[in-house]
């Protein structure tokens, strides 16, 4: 187990990423699990929240699509919330 290399591609990076001994604590926790992780950081809430926050500082509803990855119709939804 001290050998890096004979481990899975995605606890190499993991280990390459946040150190070994977070991979191997990753491991021990979710072994067998399944992840998926979301496309976006924030919360729908806080990406409303934050989108509002941009277009009252002058931001284009074109720049605000662009940021944060959706189409402008979903930015003009967000801005009528």
């Amino acid at each position: 187990m001290d050998n890096l290399n004979n481990w899975q591609p995605i606890y190499q990076e993991i280990s390459e990423l946040f150190g070994r001994q977070v991979a191997q604590q990753f491991f021990e926790q979710y072994r067998g699990t399944t992840i998926t992780f979301p496309m976006h950081l924030l919360s729908r809430s806080g990406t409303i929240r934050a989108i509002k926050a941009d277009h009252a500082a002058g931001i284009t509803i074109h720049d605000l699509s662009q940021m944060y990855s959706l189409t402008q119709r979903t930015i003009h939804r967000y801005l009528k919330l």
